[in-house]
């Protein structure tokens, strides 16, 4: 791995069970089973403060959603544009868009390597038209 990525990698394997784990190199004892996983990448905390928050005005915001170096995503620009429409659209149309659950009744898809949520219940009330020409108070 060269000194410019921005990607980082190392190996954690603890010594006894109970003992905090080393760094080691990046090659693992052949007895050892490690698992890759993009996800974790992106909940670093020293990358991004609070990872576990959504927070789309972060500053720098260091994830690799769309890789890095000369693997960094071609499609990256027009997927931004894409969800900043969508988004913009759907806030438009539903202003009021509220869980419709509370949020510990949220569930998450048992997958490793991947965070998503599994159903999302949301009401949405449109406002009533404004038939007599007056904005309701």
């Amino acid at each position: 791995m060269d000194e410019q990525s921005d990607v980082k990698a190392a190996v954690n394997v603890p010594e006894k069970p109970g003992a905090p784990a080393a760094p080691t190199s990046l090659a693992p004892p052949t007895t050892k089973m490690i698992q890759a996983m993009l996800a974790a990448a992106n909940m670093d905390p020293e990358a991004n403060p609070h990872p576990e928050r959504l927070d789309l005005q972060r500053k720098p915001n260091r994830h690799i959603a769309f890789g890095t170096g000369i693997h960094f995503c071609l499609g990256h620009q027009l997927a931004r544009i894409e969800g900043r429409c969508a988004l913009k659209s759907l806030f438009r149309r539903w202003p009021t868009l509220a869980l419709a659950v509370d949020p510990s009744e949220i569930t998450w898809r048992q997958r490793p390597g991947l965070k998503a949520i599994d159903r999302l219940p949301v009401v949405a009330a449109r406002p009533a038209p404004d038939l007599a020409g007056t904005k309701p108070r």
